[in-house]
C-alpha cells in the first residue's frame, strides 16, 4: 500500500484507506516547501522529474538538486518515478538524466505491444542504509 499512499490524487488513495501513514506531500516544484517539510525523520523523497498526467510539467533543476542534497544530508533515498517519462520519451533513457543527478532508485513500467504490462525497479546492489528509526521500524497497531 506504500505506492498508493504516495499517490497525490485522493480519488486513487481513498478506495484503499487506510493507507500507509507518514507520507507528506510537497507543493509542485516549491523548494521552500520541500525545505520546510523535509527532515531526518523521512527515509525517502519520491518524485516524478516530469509529471505527465494532466500535461507535461517538468520539475526545475533547482528542485531536483535540493531534493538530492536533502537526501544525501540525512541518508534518505531519492526515488525517481519514471513511469510516465522514462524509456526514451525525453530524448534520454530516463528524464532525470537531463538534470545532472543520479537517484538511488528508479521505477519504470510500460505495456508491451501485446498488452502485457511490465515494471522494473532499479537500484544499485547496495543502497545507503536509512539512518532514522522512522525508516526501519514497522508501523505500530495504533498507526494502522
Amino acid at each position: 500500500m506504500g505506492s498508493v499512499a504516495a499517490t497525490w490524487k485522493d480519488k486513487y488513495r481513498e478506495p484503499f484507506d487506510p493507507v500507509m501513514p507518514g507520507v507528506e506531500f510537497v507543493r509542485f516544484d516549491d523548494v521552500d516547501d520541500l525545505k520546510a517539510k523535509f527532515s531526518s525523520e523521512f527515509c525517502a523523497i519520491l518524485l516524478e522529474p516530469i509529471q505527465g498526467e494532466g500535461g507535461i510539467r517538468p520539475l526545475s533543476r533547482e528542485f531536483l538538486h535540493a531534493a538530492r542534497d536533502h537526501t544525501r544530508s540525512t541518508g534518505a533515498l531519492l526515488i525517481a518515478d519514471e513511469i510516465q517519462s522514462g524509456m526514451g520519451r525525453t530524448g534520454k533513457f530516463c528524464s532525470y538524466q537531463h538534470y545532472g543527478i543520479v537517484p538511488d532508485v528508479v521505477t519504470l513500467a510500460k505495456p508491451s505491444p501485446a498488452a502485457f504490462p511490465w515494471a522494473r525497479c532499479s537500484a544499485p546492489k547496495t543502497l545507503p542504509r536509512p539512518s532514522t528509526q522512522a525508516c526501519t521500524e514497522p508501523p505500530s497497531e495504533a498507526d494502522l
